[in-house]
């Protein structure tokens, strides 16, 4: 092709999470001599979306109506990525995959991809079915780990010519000053000498915050002075405050809330944590890879994998607070 092959990403919003914070990195990261990236939102945009218009790439917004008229959308959705022109598709996650392939299918969109970030196998038998026969619609399923895609080929019977595995990657980080580190130990009140074990992630159910706390109580009976970083939202949150507040350990747990320094987060951590319990191959384990930070994580999805199978970071069972609290003390 002579002119710039045009690419529409769809994701259901561009809240702070790894799948999203990826997305923007694939379409700020690209040769945009020959490529020209924008978004697509199909639910929201979000705080990553402010950094994609800072970096000159279109952000849409097309949200399906309510009831029935949700899945009328396709039509409207397919005229707009007709609007757009575009010439490759590349769908994030099932609800992307749901509407976004289907829209580019009516639009004719010659390239169609989707990626499989991760997510807990098996799914609903309605949803692994709709996978199977969208998949049918599309040039390449791409999974960001080995045992995403062994999950995609076991549970939903996508066709082996159509997967394909590229793990997900990470931009290098910046220095930190020791100033940036001591204003952030300050603001969250920790003291200089105190060893801070940080986790980074959404507040839901497979990332195992709860068996992570769970854990902490015999981690500061033996290190009494450690202090638990948790950085990130979600439905869970009051949950995991109640639970830590019940456990007595509210005083050593900090939740953190959405960040946006997380380069300076990971250096501030002593040690990072993943107690998932399902996962794909999550950016916040490369970053903190990236950082060089010692890692604890669960034996899920392609953590195993980044971890050279234990040689790089302590690997635990998933589900397993006391073996956690082992490998973090």
């Amino acid at each position: 092709m002579t002119e710039r092959i045009r690419v529409v990403h769809v994701v259901e919003s561009l809240e702070t999470g790894g799948m999203e914070r990826m997305v923007s990195a694939l379409a700020r990261s690209v040769d945009r001599d020959r490529f020209a990236c924008s978004v697509l939102c199909l639910k929201r945009t979000g705080p990553v979306a402010r950094e994609l218009v800072q970096a000159s790439i279109p952000v849409h917004l097309y949200t399906p109506g309510p009831g029935a008229s949700r899945y009328l959308a396709f039509r409207g959705l397919s005229s707009l990525l007709r609007t757009l022109n575009a010439h490759v598709v590349h769908t994030h996650n099932s609800p992307a995959l749901f509407f976004g392939t289907t829209a580019a299918w009516l639009a004719r969109v010659p390239g169609r991809v989707h990626t499989e970030h991760g997510r807990v196998f098996p799914d609903a038998t309605k949803y692994m079915l709709a996978e199977y026969v969208l998949s049918r619609l599309l040039f390449r399923y791409v999974c960001v780990s080995e045992r995403t895609r062994d999950d995609v080929a076991r549970f939903e019977r996508i066709s082996p010519r159509k997967l394909e595995v590229v793990p997900n990657g990470v931009e290098a980080p910046a220095p930190v000053s020791e100033r940036v580190l001591h204003a952030l130990r300050q603001s969250f009140n920790i003291p200089e000498n105190t060893r801070v074990v940080g986790a980074l992630g959404r507040l839901v159910a497979e990332k195992g915050l709860d068996r992570l706390l769970k854990a902490w109580p015999a981690v500061i009976a033996r290190c009494p002075a450690a202090r638990l970083l948790i950085v990130g939202d979600g439905p869970l949150r009051a949950q995991l405050v109640e639970q830590a507040q019940r456990l007595d350990i509210a005083e050593t747990v900090h939740f953190a809330g959405v960040r946006t320094d997380v380069n300076a987060l990971h250096k501030l951590f002593d040690i990072f944590v993943m107690s998932s319990i399902s996962e794909g191959l999550p950016l916040a384990l490369l970053e903190a890879m990236a950082a060089g930070r010692p890692v604890v994580a669960t034996r899920v999805g392609g953590m195993p994998d980044a971890l050279e199978q234990g040689k790089a970071g302590v690997l635990v069972a998933p589900a397993d607070p006391a073996g956690l609290a082992d490998a973090i003390i």
